[in-house]
């Protein structure tokens, strides 16, 4: 195989995580559309709290189904949403998951222990094991994902990136999505890996 078809076959494999990745920032913006709409509709106040948490606000086990503007189906949930009356610009969320059903029968989800949407910067905060896997067997797993959805829209993380796939992994310290997700990069000592029986990488 020639240096040029190698090459090609490279920017193959790497195109199959960027388009991965790429779906952070949508991801982000459904979680914005369940805090915005949502949220102010149907959180109460508890009020069989001590004093110091009176301000309490919380929704258990909320779930969010929507459209994109491509007209696919997609669905928000967490276990919990809450808000500290300390705390009035942060809403903290638990077990985080969005799925995004393709229009060409796919699907794309994303899954983080934890996030924190902050009001007065419009940014979202993914922690703990942020997850992102599609039908076609390609995942990424990082400890961090700040998205910012102030436009233009970017997205970033300085922890540690593993991402498997049918035609191999990437390893990176970090990642970059700037343009409304039209740029996508890998940062630190990004490396891609051929899977075994691939080393000629057909």
């Amino acid at each position: 195989m020639n240096r040029i078809q190698q090459q090609l076959n490279q920017a193959d494999r790497y195109s199959n995580f960027v388009g991965l990745m790429r779906w952070v920032l949508p991801a982000g913006a459904a979680l914005l559309l369940v805090l915005l709409f949502v949220w102010p509709s149907t959180v109460s106040v508890r009020s069989s709290l001590p004093p110091d948490t009176s301000g309490l606000r919380e929704i258990i086990n909320l779930t969010y189904r929507g459209f994109n503007k491509e007209d696919e189906p997609f669905t928000v949930t967490a276990t919990r949403a809450v808000q500290e009356g300390t705390l009035e610009d942060v809403i903290q969320l638990t077990d985080v998951t969005a799925r995004l059903e393709r229009s060409g029968g796919g699907w794309v989800s994303l899954t983080a222990k934890a996030g924190a949407y902050t009001q007065k910067l419009n940014q979202v905060q993914l922690t703990g094991h942020v997850h992102l896997t599609d039908d076609q067997g390609y995942d990424v797993i990082t400890e961090q994902a700040d998205i910012n959805l102030t436009t233009p829209a970017q997205a970033w993380g300085d922890k540690p990136v593993n991402g498997q796939g049918p035609k191999g992994n990437v390893k990176a310290q970090g990642f970059r999505i700037t343009d409304e997700g039209k740029t996508v990069m890998f940062t630190g000592r990004a490396r891609m890996e051929l899977p075994p029986g691939n080393s000629q990488g057909k």
